[in-house]
């Protein structure tokens, strides 16, 4: 249950500033649906742990720069929704306006706890178990998130962030074996084990600028499904993760939740927790508070040795990087109507290996699921594949047979046919679906077409988001944060992961984690191959068995425009540059032009002055006489004739330009 852990896996950022808050998000722990098993007799009656938003604000440039940021959220819900997120980023806006805090830079992930109260999305299918939507929930969750973001933005200070990276064994299992096995026996081959034992911790600490250190937070990031608490369970929790959290920040930190600046230990969900269970074998064992314990234990210990393991590499023995840039990339895609162009050559389509049945299904579906190194492939005909209308299956209403089966007659996993015409009929009444839908979502016989109701009971349009921090020295990705709105199986965490990795050149020892339930909830999304199983995974992949592909090719689109954001930047700046100079041009020519045009005129004036023609003066000769007056002016002459006033006209030019 150790740690595998070395020192080539820690890395040390530098030139981050992070600011972290946490703050009470539990709603009413009493005679209210509790959300995560589908159970009407759900509801909640008591409190176990209360359940917390945990925020980290990163930045670059100083903790008072304005520069790039992004937030991080994790919560103790058992997904963020779409209607969360967005009055979260409203109620952000009203207090620091509408351009700091925005939807493209927040990302609100959640740990998936199954005992937490319901009844806060937008859409009627997460709320019907709950009879409802719940404002006094709703309002307590959104607000508590805003207000941890709040703590976390006056935090804000200049740390040291080191990565560190170990496995955790013995915890979890695979809860869905048979599906899993369909994937092919190479790429299986390929991990050591078929669930996902990765442990990803960051460590956060104040500079060392006067005096030691002091420990900020941390954010560890493992996969598993926070049911230790069954389906009966009546407590108000944050399961497993919620133990480990506060046995980090109150035993071990001894952290004062009524302080806003207590050390914050956020215990996040990965996004391939999709068929990980913590109740495989003897882990399955005991009381509920038992298993909860057991697995919140083990999280907390491994963490703790990554932790402490971190704080002694101050200066590691592996990378030490500094942070130089922050990069994020948000997009909303429409699953529902999805073109994935997939290329027909061997290496994409199922590999050599791929088990019989999956060949069988290849061939007669001519479907892809690994769009992995696809683009370095040899140029050939491109074939497009489709997503369908969001629908779940039979196996669906069956629930998971680790996890809390429902026990409802006539449905079981791995269920390729109708159940009854009597569910048939009971879907068709509700919504109508057509043959092309049908088959669109085959082997899955459709229980309930959830996108073709009027509103949609679940949502079709997804948020996608990446966060991302570059090194200056050497240039390269320091970690990556991606937000999932799907639970993923292990195996389809995996094949996009690398399909990232390849699209953003990142090397292996930057970490990239997909952050599970973010953003919004749109069930689940496996393999190609583990669809075929139908398992109550495959039956909740909403959008057909191309959903992986569509992800994937939608992500690595959205991880392309990050790689391009910097020559988007510095296009701009030139372009802005070149108008300046341009404008600068413009005026110097303009006063160019004035100046010689005055020229011009004077020149004109002056040659006008020097031409033009003058009148003759004239003498007039008058008689001398006693009339004359005696004020004038007057000079003997030798004649008898005396020349007196001279009179002389000239004539004025005016230069009417």
């Amino acid at each position: 249950m150790a740690s595998k852990f070395s020192r080539e896996d820690t890395v040390k950022l530098d030139g981050l500033a992070v600011g972290c808050g946490s703050y009470d998000i539990t709603g009413p722990v009493a005679e209210v649906g509790m959300m995560g098993y589908g159970n009407l007799r759900q509801k909640a009656a008591g409190l176990h742990i209360r359940l917390r938003s945990r925020a980290f604000i990163f930045l670059t440039g100083g903790s008072r720069s304005r520069e790039t940021r992004f937030v991080f959220v994790s919560t103790d819900l058992w997904s963020c929704t779409e209607a969360v997120k967005t009055e979260v980023v409203e109620g952000l806006q009203e207090i620091f306006g509408p351009s700091l805090y925005t939807r493209q830079n927040v990302m609100i992930s959640a740990t998936h706890t199954h005992s937490g109260p319901g009844g806060f999305s937008g859409h009627a299918f997460y709320n019907f178990t709950v009879l409802g939507f719940q404002r006094e929930n709703f309002n307590c969750i959104c607000k508590g998130i805003v207000r941890s973001i709040v703590r976390a933005h006056a935090q804000l200070k200049d740390v040291t962030c080191v990565l560190s990276r170990g496995t955790l064994q013995g915890v979890c299992a695979n809860r869905s074996q048979s599906a899993y096995l369909r994937n092919p026996k190479e790429e299986r081959h390929h991990y050591g084990s078929d669930v996902d034992e990765e442990v990803t911790l960051m460590r956060f600490d104040t500079c060392p600028f006067a005096g030691l250190p002091k420990p900020l937070g941390l954010i560890s990031w493992f996969g598993v499904h926070p049911t230790s608490m069954d389906r009966k369970n009546d407590l108000v929790t944050g399961d497993s993760k919620g133990v480990a959290g506060y046995l980090f920040e109150r035993r071990l930190m001894g952290a004062d939740y009524r302080a806003p600046d207590h050390f914050v230990a956020a215990f996040a969900q990965r996004a391939a927790l999709g068929d990980v269970t913590p109740n495989g074998g003897a882990n399955g064992e005991g009381s509920n508070f038992t298993r909860t314990n057991w697995s919140g234990m083990r999280q907390f210990e491994n963490t703790r040795e990554l932790w402490e393991t971190a704080g002694r590499s101050s200066s590691p023995d592996g990378e030490a990087l500094r942070v130089c840039e922050l990069r994020y990339a948000h997009v909303f895609v429409d699953f529902a109507q999805i073109d994935i162009e997939v290329s027909s050559s061997p290496q994409v389509l199922a590999p050599p290996a791929a088990s019989d049945a999956a060949a069988e299904v290849f061939a007669s579906r001519s479907a892809a699921p690994l769009l992995v190194a696809a683009a370095a492939a040899t140029p050939a005909k491109k074939r497009v594949l489709r997503t369908a209308t969001a629908a779940i299956g039979a196996s669906a209403a069956a629930g998971s047979t680790f996890d809390g089966p429902s026990g409802m007659p006539g449905v079981a996993e791995g269920q390729t046919k109708s159940p009854s015409v009597i569910y048939d009929a009971a879907r068709e009444l509700l919504a109508r679906t057509s043959p092309e839908l049908r088959q669109a979502h085959s082997p899955k016989p459709l229980l309930l077409a959830t996108g073709l109701m009027d509103p949609p009971w679940t949502p079709h349009v997804l948020p996608l988001q990446i966060f991302g921090a570059r090194a200056a020295s050497p240039q390269r990705w320091a970690f990556v944060l991606v937000a999932v709105p799907f639970e993923l199986s292990t195996m389809a965490g995996r094949r996009l992961r690398t399909a990232l990795r390849d699209v953003l050149s990142a090397p292996e020892s930057c970490p990239i984690v997909l952050c599970g339930l973010a953003n919004a909830y749109a069930g689940y999304c496996v393999t190609f191959e583990e669809y075929q199983q139908q398992q109550y995974e495959g039956a909740m992949t909403m959008f057909g068995p191309n959903t992986l592909s569509a992800l994937i090719q939608e992500m690595c689109r959205l991880a392309q425009t990050l790689l391009l954001q910097r020559q988007q930047q510095s296009n701009q700046q030139q372009h802005h540059l070149q108008q300046q100079q341009q404008q600068s041009v413009r005026c110097r020519l303009a006063q160019t032009l004035l100046l010689q045009r005055q020229q011009q005129n004077n020149q004109q004036q002056h040659h006008v002055q020097q031409h033009q023609p003058r009148t003759t003066p004239t003498v007039h000769q008058v008689p001398l006489s006693s009339d004359t007056s005696s004020s004038a002016t007057t000079r003997k002459q030798p004649t008898t004739t005396i020349t007196t006033t001279t009179i002389i006209t000239t004539t004025v030019c005016h230069n009417s330009r």
